[in-house]
């Protein structure tokens, strides 16, 4: 597994990394129908450096290493990394950040910021927490993408329930939705269906209160 700067010529290889992440919305508060255009001007900014992690051919996941900010705050980093949805779980991460911290401190970066860490991506946070990020605030329901989720989840429960009467009406059943025992075998399976749904799951009660809350990491020393 390579990790080296990127160059022009991967664009097309890191597109195809970022368009599935920015199009979920879930894990960076970026516009799900940002353009390739942005989005490339997005991970290539001027005090940007960009690296790519190859396996022969094969893009798995890119980052990108910057100042976190101007002037006084130019002596913390800040990294954004993404990581192939075919690669998940063959360490593309935890090899990036490594490679990043590296990277920060032949720069001379005192510590690394991340700015939006959304807490519902449980394996990004529990990977910082392996390399001594600590979490420093929690800002609850800060993504505006969780707006959206939750309107798809009302649209599936409507959806669900039109065709459930819809189907009552054909066959003429008529007994209770609310109560699993009573239902029909007809809306045990739509129902079934629905709550096997992510969408479905994460607008359960209790789960609101953490879908989309950001955690605030950093790196206290090296």
């Amino acid at each position: 597994m390579l990790v080296r700067r990127a160059t022009r010529r991967d664009d097309g290889a890191i597109w195809r990394i970022m368009e599935p992440i920015i199009r979920a919305g879930e894990t960076y508060p970026l516009a799900s129908d940002m353009s390739k255009a942005d989005a490339l001007d997005y991970w290539y900014g001027p005090e940007d450096e960009i690296f790519v992690v190859k396996e022969g051919d094969e893009a798995l996941g890119t980052y990108h290493l910057r100042p976190n900010c101007a002037g006084g705050g130019s002596h913390i980093a800040n990294v954004g990394y993404m990581t192939s949805s075919t690669a998940t779980g063959k360490g593309v991460g935890r090899r990036m950040v490594e490679h990043s911290l590296q990277q920060a401190r032949k720069r001379g970066f005192k510590a690394i910021q991340f700015n939006f860490v959304v807490s519902t991506n449980e394996r990004a946070v529990r990977l910082y927490k392996n390399f001594g990020f600590n979490t420093i605030g929690t800002l609850p329901l800060a993504l505006l993408a969780f707006k959206t989720r939750l309107r798809g989840c009302i649209r599936d429960v409507q959806n669900a329930l039109t065709t459930i009467r819809t189907m009552r009406s054909r066959t003429k059943l008529c007994r209770c939705p609310l109560y699993p025992q009573k239902r029909t075998s007809i809306e045990r399976v739509v129902m079934s269906a629905l709550c096997q749904k992510r969408t479905f799951k994460s607008c359960a009660p209790g789960a609101r209160a953490q879908q989309g809350a950001l955690h605030r990491n950093a790196i206290t020393s090296y």
